[in-house]
């Protein structure tokens, strides 16, 4: 499912209106979703707060919808004419319904006596209409909410008031959302670091738009809405941005079939692990075969191998050579010897950025041909080329500090940093990665040639030919040391099963998301562990096949 801007939203409503959807029934089925989302939270009186345009339209027909089922209903109309408005008429003449318009000097002291009785709010204000700071008397109506907001129910209308529908950017008189019913297709502004928390509940109601409109062949062609409208001759984008789902991530997922063997899926190397950090290997390569994967192998510094056996017992081992308690440069051989016999590999959980382990990923980078030479092959000697990577962790860190940085990487390769990593290996500031996350994936996407997973809320997932994900979960019971590794090796297991590194990668967050939500179900969203978001992948890959 496409993600738009504001602009790309209107000019498809403008296509679906020119091939026969018309706006009024578009907005009849909005207003018929808000009033579905309302139903079930109270029984007691409702207050619509109805803007200009086709926001305040979907309040409107939620309104009339609401007071037809013997619902108490007062609407508020802001910046909206009486006359002519046939949404407006079928309000104010409906005896269900108290009313009124904030041009009369009583306007906002009546609002407060509602409000005072009130237990569900529907903000329908602005919508994607707000591109400029809340003012005036807007800015009183949303303040007089928030003054009783821990009382009220509040559903808004596509966007709450003051949420930048494209970039997340909040104006601080908006009013959190308990539930937010969007129409057509959900909005950047939803998927934000920023416009999250005040989202609530995400609803997306997709009004009837033919598939044809919005994500189909159609798509990318110049469509104009009505005669001097601001949106004629806006284009539509192809689809380059989309939304992970339940539905497409399902249809991705590697087949099992029944003759299979072990071989048939595929194979990881997990690459990693130090004295500091000996569980972070076991997660990625735990995650490799809760995914999938046939046959996984940890590569890990011979000192914590013994440790990891009672613990991953279905694992084969590379046991490799150490300084320190960590990896070192000599290792790099062992590896690069090994890797033509896997169909991923994941470098980097639990390496550190020690001397040594900087050397021997450098060693390894060369070894791969990202370097000056084959510094771990003979005069005349050549090794396979390595199977698709992911990198993570520590792997990272030392990769930004390298000459040539991620281009020293095999291409097509897999980076998975989070908001810091990024930071690191872009040159610019965290505060900066997350103002503009999907533009900043994307544009180091473009610049490396890799597939890039921006992690955290709302995950990026960007592919050098400017194909985007986003994630749309955003679980705080992720927020803990290991899962990370976890998330390394579900995208490698999917990789091993012959999934290109953008659909793994696609595949794999949606997974992990998933995963940590039912971890949180059984642990609790403070108790939650990586190894319970470890156990609960199966479970999450079984929720989407079923």
């Amino acid at each position: 499912m496409r993600l738009v801007t504001g602009r790309e939203m209107r000019a498809i409503e403008a296509a679906a209106d020119a091939a026969g959807l018309s706006y009024a029934a578009m907005m009849d089925r909005a207003g018929a979703a808000v009033a579905a989302a309302v139903n079930p939270l109270a029984d007691g009186p409702i207050v619509v707060l109805a803007g200009p345009g086709n926001n305040g339209g979907d309040g409107l027909v939620a309104a009339r919808l609401l007071a037809d089922e013997g619902r108490p209903v007062r609407v508020l109309v802001w910046r909206r004419r009486l006359a002519g408005d046939p949404l407006v008429a079928a309000v104010t003449r409906h005896d269900g319904v108290q009313w009124a318009h904030t041009d009369e000097a009583d306007a906002l002291a009546r609002l407060g006596a509602w409000l005072a009785d009130a237990e569900v709010v529907v903000d329908a204000l602005l919508g994607t209409g707000a591109d400029r700071p809340l003012t005036g008397i807007v800015a009183d109506i949303l303040d007089a909410v928030s003054a009783r907001r821990d009382r009220l129910f509040v559903i808004a209308a596509d966007l709450p008031t003051g949420l930048d529908a494209d970039t997340g950017a909040l104006d601080p008189h908006t009013v959190r959302a308990d539930v937010t019913v969007t129409f057509g297709y959900p909005k950047r502004g939803h998927m934000t670091w920023t416009g999250g928390p005040v989202v609530g509940k995400l609803v997306i109601e997709g009004i009837g738009i033919p598939e044809a409109v919005g994500d189909g062949p159609a798509a990318g062609a110049v469509r104009g809405g009505p005669a001097g409208g601001g949106d004629r001759a806006h284009a539509i984008p192809p689809p380059t941005l989309e939304i992970s789902t339940a539905a497409t991530v399902a249809a991705v997922l590697p087949p099992r079939p029944p003759h299979a063997h072990k071989g048939t899926f595929g194979s990881v190397l997990v690459v990693g692990g130090s004295a500091s950090f000996a569980g972070a290997p076991y997660f990625a390569g735990a995650a490799a075969y809760r995914s999938g994967c046939g046959l996984v192998t940890l590569a890990v510094p011979h000192g914590i191998q013994r440790s990891l056996v009672a613990l991953l017992p279905e694992a084969t081992w590379l046991p490799l050579p150490e300084a320190d308690g960590a990896l070192d440069a000599p290792a790099a051989a062992d590896v690069a010897a090994a890797w033509g016999a896997y169909t991923a590999v994941v470098l980097g959980p639990g390496l550190t950025t020690r001397p040594g382990a900087r050397a021997f990923v450098e060693a390894l980078l060369d070894a791969a041909g990202g370097g000056r030479a084959d510094a771990g092959a003979s005069a005349g000697q050549r090794r396979s080329p390595p199977p698709p990577m992911v990198v993570d962790a520590d792997a990272l860190n030392i990769v930004a500090e390298l000459d040539g940085g991620p281009a020293r990487l095999p291409p097509r390769s897999v980076l998975t940093p989070h908001p810091r990593e990024m930071a690191r290996l872009t040159g610019i500031g965290v505060d900066d990665v997350n103002a503009d996350r999907i533009g900043c994936a994307r544009r180091a996407a473009s610049a490396w040639g890799h597939v890039v997973v921006l992690k955290g809320a709302y995950t990026v997932v960007a592919d050098p030919s400017g194909h985007t994900t986003v994630n749309p979960f955003a679980v705080p019971a992720l927020a803990t040391a290991g899962t990370g590794d976890v998330l390394g090796g579900v995208i490698a297991g999917l990789m091993a099963q012959a999934l290109d590194g953008h659909t793994a990668a696609v595949a794999a967050t949606h997974l992990h998301a998933l995963a940590g939500e039912i971890a949180a179900g059984f642990a609790g969203a403070r108790g939650v562990m990586a190894g319970d978001v470890l156990a609960a992948v199966a479970g999450a890959l079984e929720e989407l096949e079923g």
